[in-house]
């Protein structure tokens, strides 16, 4: 036997442990607008939660270790399936029979990038940083939450780490890169994500199945971590060590500063290069070497003096209160 069959009413579903069932653990006839929030679902010999109907909203539940999917959405449209915890069934996390929930596609994670620093600051402690892709409709809103999981083997999602906000474009294609503050994964946790369509006034609509589940990118050793994002996702420095020229004969703009300025960037470098840390290795000019502000997205940072302030106000664009600009380009991934 099932264990709760709501079959005509609304309302709310709270706070029940549904376990050991012979059938299904909770089953929503024809109804629409029921919610389901804060309810375990367990142990059940089918699936933990069966719906039938539309516009029903399960939200922050608990459904696992059911011996078919955690939830089968049978039948009806504009069924939300929000920050569950779902993980441990014996097929899908959510099952969408054909045709239902609009047929709302999972997304596709291509990179996963997590980072941990115990000895940040209280109030960060780390991150995720996750790129993917959700196709559909052109210009359709997207709520696209994230989960971790303890392995790849089903598409579940077992620990709510965080969401963002999408948009499609004029084809369909909605790419995304979630910067995820806090969002810290242990030793063999993988991550997946469910896209959920949203209405005009961003009030969720369909949720698709969970997507496959991906690994973080490798390590590449030792981070210094040069700086951070508004999300708190850290600027690597790989490994602390890094090569410097001087632009020929340090002029610029064709006025030659003091005497001793070459000696006087090269002791700046020694300096930092004292630390253990750190190893800074002087080379000689190379033809990629610009010289100029801002350069070009190779990889290769200028450092650049200005002798007057017309030309640091017609480069830089700011005020001559300032005494130092940086322009930073950065991959989100690495």
């Amino acid at each position: 036997m099932g264990g709760i069959s709501i079959t005509s009413s609304t309302g709310n579903i709270t706070g029940n442990t549904v376990t050991n069932n012979l059938a299904f653990g909770i089953s929503l006839g024809s109804v629409s607008g029921i919610t389901l929030s804060q309810n375990e679902i367990s142990g059940n010999s089918s699936n933990g939660l069966v719906i039938n109907g539309n516009a029903n909203q399960i939200l922050e539940n608990a459904i696992y270790n059911n011996n078919a999917s955690g939830v089968l959405v049978a039948s009806g449209n504009h069924n939300s399936i929000l920050k569950n915890s779902i993980y441990g069934n014996t097929t899908l996390g959510i099952e969408l029979a054909a045709g239902t929930n609009d047929s709302q596609l999972y997304p596709t994670l291509n990179t996963l990038y997590t980072w941990q620093d115990e000895s940040a600051l209280p109030e960060i402690k780390g991150g995720s940083s996750i790129q993917g892709v959700v196709n559909g409709t052109p210009g359709q809103n997207y709520k696209i939450q994230f989960f971790a999981n303890s392995g790849l083997s089903n598409r579940e999602g077992k620990r709510f780490l965080g969401e963002i906000l999408t948009t499609s474009d004029i084809s369909g294609k909605a790419e995304f890169l979630a910067n995820l503050k806090d969002a810290v994964l242990t030793t063999g946790e993988v991550v997946s994500a469910t896209a959920t369509r949203l209405d005009l006034d961003s009030l969720p609509l369909s949720t698709s199945e969970y997507s496959a589940s991906i690994e973080r990118a490798t390590d590449e050793g030792n981070h210094y971590i040069v700086n951070t994002t508004l999300a708190g996702i850290p600027l690597h420095w790989k490994d602390g060590e890094g090569d410097y020229e001087i632009f020929g004969s340090v002029t610029t703009g064709g006025v030659q500063p003091p005497a001793g300025f070459a000696a006087s960037v090269e002791n700046g470098f020694d300096t930092w290069t004292g630390l253990e840390q750190l190893t800074y290795t002087k080379r000689a000019q190379s033809i990629a070497n610009s010289g100029k502000w801002g350069g070009n997205a190779d990889g290769i940072n200028n450092v650049v003096w200005f002798p007057s302030s017309t030309m640091w106000q017609d480069s830089t664009e700011a005020p001559t209160n300032v005494i130092a600009v940086t322009r930073v380009r950065y991959n989100a991934l690495n």
